[in-house]
């Protein structure tokens, strides 16, 4: 990992963490060939989930907690991440837009930290499943079980990688189809 250029980490980090999420999404009929639509990228909730769980792919990736801050290279390859794999067709601008009225704290209306934190939560569950990592207190929550069963009839698994690859799609496809159909 640590030879390897941005893009060639970022081609990685897409490839062992967002591969099989898209095509999950693609599979249950929530997004159309494995790319997210422009306009979830002006939601709150799916900004912080995305950006989030790149964030915390990356952690893991190169072994550091994600609690820690990230440092500059993981800056870099989580956005040209997003910016080539992630948000395509627009969306990255608008999710850039959004991160830099976040740092000025001039957020746009109807803008949702909570909903931000909340998103930023939900990724967090999906990392640390796919990497055996999430705590015990968790693993009885809703959504967990519905993910564990989901997994179980689509891939005959409730192992790690099977129970994060569906997690989102109990997390987002509401939220996707209300924001599609605006």
């Amino acid at each position: 990992m640590f030879g390897l250029s941005i893009k060639e980490q970022a081609d990685e980090l897409y490839e062992k963490g967002f591969e099989d999420l898209l095509r999950c999404l693609t599979i249950k009929g929530i997004i159309d060939n494995d790319e997210l639509p422009r306009v979830i990228w002006s939601d709150a909730y799916m900004q912080g989930f995305f950006f989030g769980l790149a964030f915390h792919f990356r952690a893991i990736m190169v072994n550091r907690p994600p609690t820690e801050k990230p440092t500059e290279k993981d800056m870099f390859v989580v956005n040209y991440l997003l910016e080539n794999h992630i948000a395509l067709n627009g969306g990255y601008e608008d999710l850039q837009e959004t991160l830099d009225s976040l740092q000025t704290g001039d957020t746009q209306e109807g803008w949702s930290k909570d909903e931000y934190m909340l998103a930023t939560n939900h990724a967090i569950n999906i990392a640390a499943i796919m990497h055996d990592k999430l705590a015990l207190q968790f693993h009885d929550e809703e959504e967990i079980i519905m993910a564990k069963d989901l997994a179980q009839q689509m891939f005959g698994s409730q192992q790690g990688a099977s129970v994060a690859a569906v997690l989102p799609i109990i997390y987002l496809s509401d939220r996707m189809k209300k924001l599609t159909k605006s």
